[in-house]
């Protein structure tokens, strides 16, 4: 069985849970239902025994102990022992088969299948989620899953032990079937509103829970400007309230288990009250045996200590399918960019990039209105501005990182919402103003602009980086590990990773982003030679704050406001007297 070769549709998630973890069972719903048939033998196992120890009483009630064949004993012990024998090897095959081939497959395939599925959510959806609120919903998506479906199993397994019980007990009489029944009726009643309930209680109290994981994650990714503001008691109250919320609810939670549960055991005690009432009034009556009785007695203990196991696995089923619906919530908001129906590759050329009356806001706030300009291929083009000017929005929507309300955005003369989104990521490369990288190896780093890279060639793309010498200095060179966000390496070398990861990829359009406004004019020496590598004939647009490094593009843009107010060569645009000159005059008085 091949473990992920059936996964869900990652555009059509099912939003009840029961109906998620069915698309998640697909590819191993035959052996979902062989370890159903297991569990019934099982469960059939343990009613023969009683069985035979009451046909074995009624045996023995019968004879006077001259007439005892020890042969008939044998029978009834030789039965008994098969029962036994019988339960543990179902027992046995059912937890390997169940372990084996449903929980680790179900496990596995749920988690691959949210980390894709998140992997598709827009830049917007991740920059109002907590990292750590995410990652704790992938795993609660994948347990809480698994737990349910091994409750369904086991409420099936136990319903089928039930009725099992209940043919045997009919068959001695029909007065305990209706006993049954009754207080059956009553107990299921009883505790059916406080199941749901609990199932709402439960769904409020994990959203409490992923808050709590989401703060704490948040707190320890910022645990040197805590110590830095000298923070620390600040911070642990913060994190309190949230666990103090936690623990509430959980207590409200457990509140509602004990109500229900003196129900159920009011409910019981009056069962076997009246069971054994009517099993001495059948008895004196001539209408059951000694073994009769006995069986009943057995069978009857069984039917309502399964009945409360019963209850318990539909309370605690409640209680999971309200967690599970809870960590579903990433799951079944739809993402926002997608590929449209008949989406195609994108086929470069030369990388010409052409805004056609773009429009475009956030929410309220207006960004672009009839925004057009064209960069020819293999142009470089720095874009300047004030803060607020829309130079980032302008950057994230040729990545389609947002949807445009009207207008186009073309690349060799293909609209970019018609094309795959995964071949226009790789046709551009990004380098960041603040660069973030994997906690892993430095190859490893590398080699994610091109996944299945050689080692010459990470190699070379790091020489080309001017990144080579201080990788080679580290302790395990290529193969050090960079720590979370790539925190053990310097601002510089952390963008010369990121430059040699862009050569590596070689795509044909490069964005940079503010890529030296954070480093010393040492770094920034290495930087901007890297740069000239980088940018060796490919379609660039930087964009930058300090001017000074924008001197050997071809065309500046500057932009105020969402709109295009000047563009030109810099020397040309140095002398207008316009916008540009007033930046740089600022910039070079100081």
């Amino acid at each position: 069985m091949k473990l992920f070769k059936n996964m869900p549709n990652m555009r059509k998630v099912p939003q009840n849970p029961l109906l998620f973890m069915w698309e998640a069972l697909y590819g191993a719903r035959m052996w979902a239902f062989i370890s159903m048939t297991l569990a019934f033998g099982l469960q059939l196992m343990k009613v023969y025994v009683p069985v035979f120890f009451s046909r074995m009483i009624d045996y023995f009630t019968q004879i006077t102990p001259s007439e005892l064949s020890w042969s008939k004993i044998a029978q009834f012990l030789a039965a008994i022992f098969i029962a036994y024998i019988s339960q543990s090897i179902f027992r046995m095959l059912r937890e390997l088969w169940e372990e084996n081939n449903v929980r680790n497959f179900m496990d596995a395939k749920i988690k691959m299948f949210a980390v894709n599925y998140l992997a598709g959510h827009s830049e917007n959806y991740f920059s109002s989620q907590k990292t750590g609120q995410l990652s704790q919903k992938v795993v609660n998506c994948a347990d809480k899953s698994v737990r349910a479906h091994a409750l369904i199993s086991r409420l099936y397994s136990n319903l089928f032990l039930a009725l099992v019980n209940l043919y045997f007990i009919g068959s001695v009489s029909l007065w305990f079937l209706l006993l049954v029944i009754i207080f059956g009726t009553l107990l299921t009643t009883a505790s059916y509103k406080t199941s749901l309930k609990l199932r709402e209680l439960n769904k409020k109290v994990d959203n409490m829970y992923d808050d709590f994981h989401g703060a704490l994650a948040d707190s320890i990714s910022n645990a040197l400007n805590i110590k830095a503001g000298g923070s620390e008691n600040f911070e642990i109250s913060f994190i309190s309230r949230f666990f103090n919320k936690c623990a509430q609810g959980r207590l409200a939670v457990f509140d509602q288990f004990q109500n229900i549960s003196r129900i159920q055991q009011t409910i019981i005690c009056l069962f076997e009250i009246c069971v054994m009432l009517l099993m001495v009034k059948l008895w004196y009556q001539g209408q059951i045996s000694i073994g009769d009785v006995t069986l009943v007695l057995i069978l009857m203990n069984k039917v309502m200590s399964v009945f409360s196991i019963l209850l318990g696995n539909i309370f605690e089923l409640n209680t999971t399918l309200g967690s599970l619906q809870a960590a579903m919530s990433p799951f079944i908001i739809k993402h926002e960019i997608v590929d449209m129906p008949k989406a195609k590759p994108l086929k470069i050329k030369g990388g010409a990039i052409e805004f056609k009356n773009v429009k475009f806001g956030y929410e309220n706030k207006k960004v672009f209105n009839n925004l057009s300009f064209k960069i020819k291929a293999g142009e470089k083009v720095g874009i300047v501005g004030a803060s607020g000017s829309g130079k980032s929005t302008l950057i994230n929507l040729l990545q389609r990182a947002y949807d445009i309300q009207s207008g186009e955005i073309l690349i060799d003369g293909q609209n970019i919402a018609s094309v795959k989104l995964d071949s226009l990521h790789k046709a551009i490369a990004l380098i960041p103003q603040d660069t973030s990288l994997f906690h892993r190896s430095i190859s490893q780093n590398i080699s994610y602009g091109r996944l299945r890279a050689k080692q010459s060639e990470i190699k070379q793309a790091a020489k080309k980086a001017y990144a080579d010498e201080f990788i080679s200095e580290l302790p395990k060179d290529y193969q050090t590990k960079v720590g979370e966000k790539g925190v053990k390496l310097s601002g510089g070398q952390r963008q010369r990773v990121a430059i040699a990861r862009a050569i590596l990829k070689n795509s044909p359009i490069l964005i940079l982003d503010e890529a030296t406004s954070a480093l010393d004019s040492e770094a920034e020496k290495y930087i901007q030679k890297a740069m000239e590598n980088l940018m060796h004939n490919k379609t660039v647009i930087a964009i930058a704050h300090r001017l000074s490094t924008l001197k050997k593009m071809d065309i500046i843009v500057v932009m105020d406001k969402g709109k295009i107010v000047e563009q030109g060569k810099m020397e040309d645009l140095l002398q207008s007297g316009g916008k540009f000159q007033h930046l740089w005059e600022i910039q070079n008085k100081f």
